[in-house]
């Protein structure tokens, strides 16, 4: 719900963002908080990516590799990644595998993309449009004064003695674009003709390890962060649950965690509408954080609201 309505408020286009071009006709006519519909599952066909239930691992070379025989979930997160499936279905969704409909070698050519990063040129051009108001005018400014955003801080250009040329308008960015374009406009063609509304993929095999070492590579899908960060299609994370933990992965209590699920090209309301209806069914996927307790104080909603209204 909270969602919903933050998606109501900021979703639209920005003619600053050529990606946001169009947004606006994506929009639903009564806004996304009208999916919030407990019935949401009913009828809906989700997808699923059979092939995302074993290991692959990131090597010391970068490089994506799959092991011969993946290794199956984990038994500590393997009774909530059921249970979550089973609650997909019992909402009334039919749940279809994707694994060979969506194959991975669609999915590595995407991660053969060259990555160009514009995100310097970005910040620079946004510091310098806010003229004297900017106390810092580029991000060589903000790591001279011992700022910190990013690790790309650190290969922070001068703009007097090392300029940097804006990386649109580059080959590479036009390669990288198309590449992410096609990935995009395939992917929406292997939902729209198999009739499919979304799909649910395990996006971490195991629990994490606190401290990462040779020893645990990096337990998640291949081709996790592809669909949504790399191609734009809309994903969110649904919860799971709790998984147990044990001393060896370095914490003392149970994790939690959730499983991938994205959707074609602008069409971030059915999911949404999924999600909602999941949430409303689903047992014991969250439990309120030690760390932030109730308010026992009764009150306190009340003089909240007088707040906001006197705001």
């Amino acid at each position: 719900e909270d969602l919903a309505i933050l998606m109501d408020v900021i979703a639209g286009s920005d003619s600053a963002d050529e990606w946001t071009a169009e947004a606006d006709s994506y929009i639903p006519e009564d806004g996304y908080t009208s999916y919030l519909n407990e019935d949401g599952l009913e009828g809906k066909r989700i997808g699923y990516l059979a092939n995302s239930f074993g290991y692959y691992y990131t090597s010391e070379d970068g490089e994506n590799v799959a092991v011969d025989s993946p290794v199956a979930l984990d038994s500590k997160i393997e009774e909530i990644t059921e249970n979550a499936i089973n609650t997909l279905v019992e909402g009334g969704a039919e749940l279809v595998d994707m694994s060979e409909m969506l194959p991975e070698t669609l999915i590595k050519e995407l991660s053969s993309t060259g990555y160009v990063d514009v995100f310097e040129w970005d910040l620079n051009t946004y510091l310098e449009s806010l003229g004297e108001n900017a106390t810092m005018k580029s991000m060589w400014d903000i790591k001279e004064n011992g700022g910190h955003m990013t690790d790309s801080i650190e290969s922070a250009h001068n703009p007097e003695t090392d300029p940097i040329s804006d990386p649109r308008a580059t080959e590479e960015y036009e390669q990288m674009k198309a590449k992410m374009l096609n990935f995009r406009e395939t992917v929406n063609e292997i939902l729209a003709e198999n009739d499919i509304d979304a799909v649910v993929f395990i996006s971490q095999t195991d629990v994490a390890d606190k401290e990462e070492t040779s020893d645990n590579k990096n337990n998640a899908a291949s081709y996790l962060n592809k669909f949504g960060p790399v191609a734009g299609l809309p994903e969110m994370m649904i919860p799971m649950g709790f998984a147990e933990t044990d001393a060896e992965n370095g914490y003392d209590e149970s994790m939690p965690l959730g499983m991938s699920m994205f959707s074609s090209y602008g069409n971030e309301a059915t999911l949404i509408e999924i999600a909602y209806a999941y949430e409303q069914i689903a047992d014991n996927i969250r439990m309120a954080p030690s760390s932030v307790p109730a308010l026992e104080d009764e009150n306190v909603n009340e003089f909240l609201s007088s707040l906001i209204s006197e705001v």
